[in-house]
């Protein structure tokens, strides 16, 4: 070993090299060693030169590169040099260095020895060189996270001369600043749906440019129209990275467009919401079933008769109902002063079913009993109507948004009866609409005084999307209780189609607010759709081609391309080429019906669905198995309005578009293996487990996936 006092060793590989024969090659490098490593005197007549650290900001990782740059007088250049820098090693997480262009110019080379705290050089050579003025060594530190700023010391510097002769040195540390962190600000903007009417409302999402810091961040809002609500501000947590809010529509009395406007640190972004008078589709519906309500109204509540009870007269008017599961609360009244509540089977004897708990007016008073939605506007009602007077009746209800305009009527037609047991043949009357507006209810017998009426079912949302199959090219297995499971009745299976080659497509085709099917015969192209929804070709079901030919490869596609309510069809042609029939009539007409190119990567599948909510279908394809590219803004052309994402990716993946949740608008997924359902149920273009679905339904090797409001 090479000794340099009493405590500090040197390797013999850094004091001492030898040839081949064993004869010391350069004692220079020994002198060297000596007078580094001894607590030597210091030469007073040696002018001091000095090892400066810089100082620096750290990247935004913690990074930082500093230089030690060395500074000697003319003629008191060292040969070598030590240090040993000392810091916080709670504030330093890593610290590492190298040679700098000053040693390196001169050959000397850099060894380090690190322990907490403190970091221990010698820059030194086998050589005589002296190191000129420059940057000695780079030092490489990282700052722990959340450190403001730490400071580096330069301590026990000392240099030697070639002749083993010691220089002074003076260190001066450095100072590493953190990096400030980045201003967090807005991306960008969207409201889903982009149109409004009354009593509508809209979510809409503005995503940051980074995760929001701790403590969170706070978005400003403003909208330009009183008809349009949005909160003052919405909180974004600590790590979150989308602020989202709703905006929700008042009673619109002009059509007009409302502008949102989001604040973040200066940032700005603006969405805009198309608010329209206009009602959404209002639906009817005679069929219970059917409706498919979300809640119902009993209105035993109002009173509790007992077994034998001939009936308890009410006053003629009500507050504060509540459904069964507390989602509408409803208040009702009738011109005159007299409701009755009555059992049907105890204390009414009609054609409702047993044990129903109905509300009545007497024989002799007149309509309409008035319900209002007290706790908000709904989506649909519904409910059975029977005239009190035995024979022949005509039922009718009627909606109205909040602002008293008339949305809808249905008219149904009956025969009142007194039979035991109860028939319940007393006709169903629901009335639907596309948008969460219906406020108020009007329910009469117009030219008969006195009906009764059963439970009131509510719709509180749109009508969910559920699975189906269409198997061995026939048979058809619908989920129509939306349970995922298959169990008939309620779930519907049957026959329909059955030639090979038979395309299975759906669609509400008469615009009943259900979902029926269909074929597209792609031997002679036609179109055969089972209108009237029974599950058989009938005389009142539609046959018909659009009158374009056949190609090989042409693909049926659905959707209601005007937005009128009801479906129509078209063909993906040549895989880029789609034909609509756009008016509904069932022929092409060109001119009138559109026609345009959307996709044309071989291999791309057709996908059609209202991907933002606006009540017209607009178009899509599904590329490379996992790749989704949607026509957001239904302007046939692939823009940045669009939406561009992947989901799914496992070979075989199909696609397949609904509306999962309900919300109004259609979201992807994939039927995988042939069974397995793989659905984005929130719309938001990943899959979340625990929020989104997946769950099997199919099974049998050649089962097609098919998707309605069965």
């Amino acid at each position: 070993m090479c000794f340099a006092g009493p405590k500090i060793v040197l390797h013999r590989e850094v004091c001492v090299i030898t040839d081949v024969r064993g004869r010391v090659l350069s004692r220079l490098v020994q002198g060297l060693c000596a007078v580094i490593l001894l607590a030597l005197s210091i030469n007073p007549l040696i002018a001091e030169g000095t090892l400066a650290l810089s100082s620096g900001g750290a990247a935004p990782n913690g990074s930082a590169t500093l230089n030690l740059t060395l500074t000697s007088p003319a003629g008191s250049e060292p040969a070598g040099i030590q240090w040993t820098l000392t810091y916080s090693p709670t504030n330093i997480v890593s610290i590492s260095a190298i040679a700098g262009p000053s040693g390196a110019a001169a050959g000397k080379s850099l060894s380090c020895s690190a322990s907490s705290g403190s970091y221990i050089c010698l820059l030194v050579g086998l050589n005589s060189n002296v190191m000129q003025n420059g940057v000695a060594a780079v030092v490489n530190v990282t700052i722990a996270s959340g450190v403001p700023s730490t400071t580096i010391n330069v301590t026990n510097t000392l240099g030697a001369t070639a002749a083993a002769t010691s220089l002074p040195i003076n260190g001066f540390g450095g100072i590493v600043t953190a990096a400030a962190p980045p201003l967090t600000t807005l991306n960008a903007m969207s409201c889903v749906p982009a149109s409004l009417s009354t009593g509508g409302s809209s979510t809409c999402t503005a995503p940051l440019n980074a995760p929001a810091p701790a403590g969170g961040v706070v978005v400003y809002l403003s909208n330009n129209a009183a008809a349009l609500t949005v909160p003052a501000s919405v909180t974004v947590g600590a790590g979150s990275t989308t602020a989202t809010f709703t905006a929700s529509a008042g009673t619109i009395t002009s059509d007009q467009t409302a502008s949102i406007m989001a604040m973040l640190n200066g940032s700005t972004q603006t969405a805009t919401i198309s608010l329209a008078t206009a009602a959404g589709i209002m639906k009817q519906y005679t069929s219970r079933t059917t409706f498919a309500a979300d809640d119902a109204v009993d209105w035993g509540a109002l009173t509790n008769l007992a077994d034998g009870d001939k009936g308890v007269t009410i006053k003629g008017s009500f507050t504060g109902l509540t459904s069964g599961l507390g989602t509408v609360v409803i208040s009702g009244s009738v011109p005159g002063s007299n409701l009755k509540r009555f059992n049907e089977g105890i204390s009414f004897f009609g054609n409702f079913t047993g044990g129903d708990r109905l509300l009545a007016t007497l024989p002799g008073d007149s309509g309409p009993l008035t319900i209002t939605f007290t706790s908000g506007p709904v989506y649909g009602a519904g409910l059975q109507i029977e005239s009190v007077n035995l024979g022949p009746f005509t039922g009718q209800m009627k909606a109205f948004d909040s602002a008293g305009n008339l949305l809808g009527t249905i008219t149904v037609s009956g025969t009142a009866t007194s039979v035991l047991p109860a028939n319940n043949s007393a006709p169903f009357m629901g009335l639907r609409s596309s948008l969460k507006e219906i406020a108020r209810l009007e329910i009469d017998t117009p030219g008969i005084l006195g009906f009764a009426v059963n439970r009131l079912d509510v719709a509180v949302k749109p009508m969910a999307s559920a699975p189906g199959v269409f198997r061995s090219g026939f048979l058809w297995l619908l989920d129509a209780d939306g349970n995922h499971q298959f169990n008939a009745p309620p779930d519907k299976t049957f026959a329909f189609g059955g030639i090979p080659g038979d395309i299975p497509i759906t669609g509400d085709w008469s615009g009943s607010g259900s979902t029926k099917v269909g074929v597209y015969r792609s031997s002679n192209g036609l179109f055969i759709l089972d209108y009237d929804g029974d599950g058989l070709l009938t005389a009142a079901d539609k046959v018909f081609a659009l009158g374009v030919g056949t190609q090989p490869g042409d693909i049926p596609v659905v959707g209601d391309w005007n937005g009128s309510g009801t479906s129509k069809v078209g063909i993906f042609r040549q895989g880029f080429f789609w034909i609509l029939d756009t008016n509904g009539n069932g022929v092409f007409e060109q001119g009138i019906d559109a026609a345009f190119a959307f996709g044309g990567t071989p291999g791309d599948i057709p996908v059609v669905g209202d991907w933002n909510g606006s009540g017209t279908s607009k178009v899509g394809v599904f590329r490379a198995g996992f790749l989704w590219i949607l026509d957001t803004n239904g302007n046939g052309a692939i823009d940045a309005a669009d939406q561009v994402f992947p989901f799914g990716g496992i070979a075989g993946d199909v696609p397949i578009v609904g509306d999962w949740n309900g919300d109004g608008r259609t979201k992807v997924g994939v039927f995988r293996m042939g069974f397995f359902w793989v659905l984005d149920t929130n719309g938001n273009q990943v899959f979340d487990g625990g929020i989104d679905q997946a769950f099997a339904f199919g099974g049998i090797a050649g089962d097609k996936p098919v998707v309605g409001k069965w």
